[in-house]
């Protein structure tokens, strides 16, 4: 779906049931991103955040999260379970200053490769030095060596240390 509007339009009316219906595959996908930061600490931006469980996740880590989304819907849900640092936005217009962020997590967020590479060096831009950007696209749309892949887990992921 690259129409963002489309896009929006999608998660604005699965929000209430998003949970229910991904919530164990992402919740898999969550635990690479723990098991990954667990020994750092910091400001993340879950990018595409969605329902903000992996916003919960990081914040019992003791990390400083801001949940982005496109959707108003799921910011609301992400909300209405406690998270108070919420901003509305694509991946491709990210309102954020340089160097704001320690880490990045965008799971489920980018459908290939190019979606990544075209904002890649903006994602760089927005994390801190020594700072670490965890994405991940379908098994179906990685080319190449550079993704990782997990046992149970239906993506592959992209680990950029800067």
């Amino acid at each position: 779906m690259k129409d963002r509007k489309k896009v929006k339009e999608f998660y604005d009316l699965l929000a209430d049931s998003y949970d229910e219906v991904y919530g164990e595959e992402q919740g898999r996908k969550h635990e690479i991103v723990v098991r990954s930061l667990s020994n750092r600490r910091g400001i993340l931006l879950d990018l595409g955040s969605g329902t903000g469980e992996l916003s919960l996740k990081m914040r019992r880590l003791g990390w400083l999260t801001v949940a982005a989304d496109i959707s108003s819907n799921m910011l609301k849900v992400a909300r209405g379970k406690g998270l108070d640092h919420l901003v509305q936005c694509s991946f491709d217009s990210l309102p954020f200053r340089p160097r704001s962020f320690d880490s990045i997590a965008a799971i489920t967020v980018f459908s290939d490769p190019p979606e990544i590479e075209n904002v890649e060096g903006e994602l760089v831009k927005l994390v801190k030095p020594g700072g670490l950007i965890i994405a991940s696209i379908p098994k179906k749309g990685a080319r190449g060596g550079k993704f990782v892949e997990f046992d149970g887990v239906k993506d592959v992921f992209l680990f950029l240390r800067l």
